[in-house]
């Protein structure tokens, strides 16, 4: 049963990146597309990436500019991993299929009423093959930082720093209701999302100064730091593969920021 739901697995990673300048403006601009199949049959993933960034100065490099910009998607089909320990704990002498309406997988069956034992051990590959679980993640992330040296004051340097972490996940599942594994719930029909923001913004000022009279250093730096995180999942209701409604789960979000004020100071 292990060599029914098991396989090879085989996987691809193509990137292709481009840097250079265009009017003193460096960049490095890049795409990946990875592919990966799992060795649990049914399991794979399928990744589509791009990056730019950008590091452009101005005013005589007093102001310099790091500019990141990422986005994702990801597209995945989750094995139904109770398959593995079926695969241990199924009768190795009875066949993979049979001629029934539960998928013509070979599943145990009540002699009287003909229908799937609700507590024996379901077809292990039956539990892959009829069971679809699929998830599309979008993400984005992003920053920009920028270092800025006071002409009328060189030791000085200002920094702003922002940043994003965005992303979206959507997923269903399905299992017929002639599959044996929930055939006495008549199937189900799940959905779910969720929504992530993460918020970053940074503002310092850094003075470093060589003393050389007194062979001394001194860095100063102070500022304040602000992060904010959210997290929100809508409620769908379960239904079975005919589209009655089973239950329905709560919604549930939350929301997390931290305002900081810091300073540091060293001398050398």
């Amino acid at each position: 049963w292990q060599d029914q739901i098991f396989q090879k697995a085989f996987g691809g990673d193509y990137n292709l990146g481009l840097s250079g300048g265009i009017k003193k403006l460096p960049y490095r601009l890049s795409m990946g597309y990875t592919y990966q199949d799992g060795i649990l049959k049914t399991s794979n993933i399928k990744r589509t990436s791009g990056a730019l960034n950008l590091t452009p100065a101005f005013f005589n490099n007093t102001l310099k500019v790091n500019i990141n910009l990422k986005g994702v998607y990801q597209k995945t089909r989750f094995a139904n991993e109770g398959a593995i320990g079926a695969a241990i704990g199924f009768d190795p002498t009875q066949p993979v299929y049979s001629s029934n309406k539960y998928g013509n997988f070979f599943e145990w069956l009540n002699p009287a009423t003909g229908i799937p034992i609700e507590l024996a051990t379901k077809n292990p590959l039956g539990q892959l093959m009829l069971n679809s679980s699929l998830s599309d993640v979008y993400r984005s992330i992003g920053s920009i930082k920028a270092d800025y040296k006071l002409p009328f004051f060189p030791a000085l340097t200002a920094t702003a720093n922002a940043g994003y972490d965005i992303s979206k996940t959507e997923g269903n599942g399905f299992v017929p209701a002639y599959a044996a594994l929930s055939y006495q719930r008549g199937g189900s029909r799940t959905q779910y999302s969720q929504r992530r923001k993460d918020k970053l913004l940074d503002l310092y000022l850094t003075y470093a100064k060589n003393l050389d009279a007194i062979r001394s250093k001194l860095d100063v730096t102070a500022g304040y730091s602000y992060q904010d995180f959210f997290r929100g999942s809508p409620a769908y209701p379960v239904r079975n593969a005919n589209g009655d409604i089973i239950n329905t789960p709560v919604a549930d979000s939350s929301r997390n920021t931290l305002i900081s004020f810091f300073a540091r100071a060293n001398y050398t």
